[in-house]
């Protein structure tokens, strides 16, 4: 008599595993985060294109609520001619964690394990006290923090236009 509510969520475990069982969506690109000492090094690399960062983490259940709105998110960077960069702060031991998200949520664009020195460095000088955080780079290497999150479509297509 209870398997009318279990199947629901039986579902969702099911589709879970499936979904990381497959193979990284070909629009998943990496970069190792052991190759920057701060965020600046890594800005530095990124200038030339137009870039919305996403700070994110696999224990964070407000970034994997706001990966919810990826699709409508990805094609209104597409609009704008705005790549993704995904930078988890995970710890290093949570790498196929990470990586199952990924496959999971689709998070298509450029992702990158934070190292210990990055994390530290977006803690201490750029206000990463807390996640999801978001970030617009412009093609000048000019960074704009606090930037809207995904489900605030509207505000986030005003400021990048």
């Amino acid at each position: 008599k209870y398997i009318k509510y279990l199947e629901p969520e039986i579902e969702i475990i099911e589709n879970y595993h499936q979904k990381i069982s497959e193979k990284m969506p070909k629009d998943v690109k990496f970069i190792d985060g052991n190759t920057f000492e701060n965020f600046e090094q890594l800005l530095t690399q990124l200038k030339g294109d137009k870039y919305y960062i996403d700070i994110w983490a696999t224990w964070c259940g407000p970034c994997k609520v706001e990966f919810k709105h990826n699709n409508k998110l990805d094609s209104l960077l597409k609009v704008n001619n705005y790549k993704k960069l995904l930078i988890s702060v995970d710890n290093p031991e949570a790498e196929k964690k990470c990586k199952d998200d990924i496959k999971y949520y689709n998070l298509v664009g450029l992702n990158i394990m934070a190292s210990k020195k990055l994390y530290l460095d977006l803690f201490n000088n750029y206000d990463v006290q807390s996640i999801p955080k978001y970030f617009i780079l412009d093609e000048k290497g000019n960074l704009i923090k606090n930037a809207p999150k995904p489900s605030n479509l509207n505000k986030l297509n005003e400021m990048l236009k």
